[in-house]
């Protein structure tokens, strides 16, 4: 007999299966804001840094967005969420 838990479980198995393998195939874009002006020694940095996570994580590209200071990069955040194309993270 199937209990409910067996069915969750299958269900589950099968997504997590589908998700792995449509990252592999279709990739992942993640979009960050970064409150810093374009150039600088910091900007470097985080190029540096989303360029090695990259090449470790081939299948999925990071678009480093810098956005000015910190307020800017909050309204640049707010009118992508608004506009249904939200930043997945944001420092």
């Amino acid at each position: 007999m199937i209990t409910n838990q067996l069915i969750k479980k299958n269900i589950l198995t099968v997504f997590f299966i589908w998700l792995g393998y449509s990252t592999s195939v279709f990739g992942v874009e993640l979009n960050m804001y970064y409150p810093v002006a374009v150039g600088g020694p910091l900007t470097k940095i985080v190029d540096g840094m989303v360029a090695k996570f990259e090449k470790q994580n081939p299948d999925i590209n990071v678009n480093a967005i810098y956005a000015g200071n910190y307020n800017d990069a909050r309204i640049k955040a707010l009118a992508a969420l608004k506009s249904g194309k939200p930043a997945q993270f944001m420092i």
